[in-house]
């Protein structure tokens, strides 16, 4: 068989898939991200050092995250289109040539709709109590901080 047939055949595939974003992840399996799992905190840690290095242009970073909880968990249903869990967590920050400081970190998961993406990592929100001088996240990390969700 050709490769130019093989790759029509996965794409084929993989759009019936991606038509019924649920029966793909059911297919696969594929557990909901927990707050607290390895590969979630480690997808943290490198958007945080990724955000401060190029964005913010400081030389903060992460050093770990403790006591990361789930606070909220909003499942995907037929109002909500994307399922959310809201996540709290105590970040130790630690910089060029300073001690490690304990700050509040708000972060939020959101289950991959289909597979454009990676499967099984879910898209994370963040915001750092005191470091969103911008407020892009409301005062104090306030949308990321429900406990309602909408």
């Amino acid at each position: 068989m050709s490769a130019a047939r093989i790759a029509l055949a996965l794409s084929v595939a993989l759009s019936a898939f991606s038509a019924q974003p649920s029966l793909a992840f059911e297919f696969l399996k594929m557990p909901a991200p927990q707050c607290d799992s390895a590969n979630v905190l480690a997808s943290l840690k490198e958007r945080v050092d990724g955000r401060f290095r190029s964005v913010n242009k400081t030389k903060l970073y992460i050093k770990k995250v403790v006591n990361a909880r789930t606070t909220y968990e909003r499942p995907k249903d037929e109002l909500h289109r994307v399922g959310r869990k809201f996540c709290h967590g105590v970040a130790l920050m630690g910089g060029a040539g300073s001690k490690y400081e304990k700050r509040d970190i708000w972060y939020t998961l959101s289950t991959p709709q289909d597979l454009a993406g990676i499967p099984g990592v879910a898209k994370i929100d963040f915001c750092i109590s005191g470091l969103d001088v911008w407020r892009i996240y409301g005062k104090d990390c306030s949308t990321l901080r429900t406990t309602i969700g909408w």
